[in-house]
């Protein structure tokens, strides 16, 4: 997973360049999407973006920091949503694909993709071919931001030092930490020492006692009870 997630920040980190010479460039077939002449640039002003976030999560995951790789993480979700109201908004611009030509709003504001598809009679099927498209890329990125999530959840709750082999978190590596009990390590050395119980014919340093400091704590055990028991000695 630490290695899927360093390939996923940086394809983002690479893929905000690209963004950045579309929008520089001016030109649409450049862009995920385009369709719709007003939020054609949202897409790729986002994935723009990707070049400071990108390299925040390339950091995160090298140096195994959870706060970089959350904030890398939130960019991923704010990124899906302007990515779904993009192809939301284009699939409704396609829904005028064939009235398109007839139209003198088409005259007016020229759209390059929409007039392309109106002229060769291919609307429907470029209607259709964008649907399934844009559902596939969603779908990805859903994926790819649940993934870090994970990480970055099993990240939160690891040790600085971890108890494993070689291997990444899972059957090979054992975090000796409990997100509902939180830090207790210190209890290991401090707190627990004293509700420490050795058994009887043991100090508390674990030395061996003798056999008349033996028999003092079992007759000390034995009042303790008959007290505890309310027992009065008559």
């Amino acid at each position: 997973m630490h290695v899927g997630t360093m390939i996923l920040t940086m394809i983002t980190f690479l893929s905000g360049f690209f963004c950045i010479c579309a929008l520089l460039s001016g030109d649409v077939r450049l862009l995920s999407a385009g369709y719709n002449s007003t939020s054609c640039r949202y897409g790729a002003i986002a994935g723009a973006a990707g070049v400071v976030f990108g390299l925040i999560g390339i950091l995160g995951c090298y140096n195994k920091h959870a706060g970089q790789l959350r904030l890398y993480n939130v960019y991923q979700v704010i990124k899906l949503a302007v990515s779904a109201y993009v192809f939301v908004m284009d699939y409704l611009q396609l829904q005028f694909c064939q009235m398109h030509g007839k139209v003198i709003q088409s005259q007016i504001e020229f759209n390059a993709p929409m007039e392309a598809l109106s002229k060769k009679g291919l609307c429907e099927w470029g209607m259709h071919s964008y649907l399934i498209g844009a559902v596939i890329h969603l779908c990805f990125d859903c994926y790819c931001t649940y993934v870090t999530f994970v990480y970055c959840e099993r990240m939160a709750k690891s040790k600085s030092y971890l108890i494993s082999f070689g291997e990444d978190l899972g059957i090979d590596g054992v975090v000796p930490y409990s997100s509902s009990m939180g830090e207790c390590a210190h209890l290991l050395t401090i707190d627990c020492k004293s509700d420490l119980k050795m058994p009887r014919g043991y100090s508390s340093t674990g030395e061996k006692k003798g056999d008349m400091e033996t028999m003092a704590e079992i007759a000390e055990e034995e009042a303790n009870n008959l007290i505890n028991q309310g027992y009065d000695g008559r």
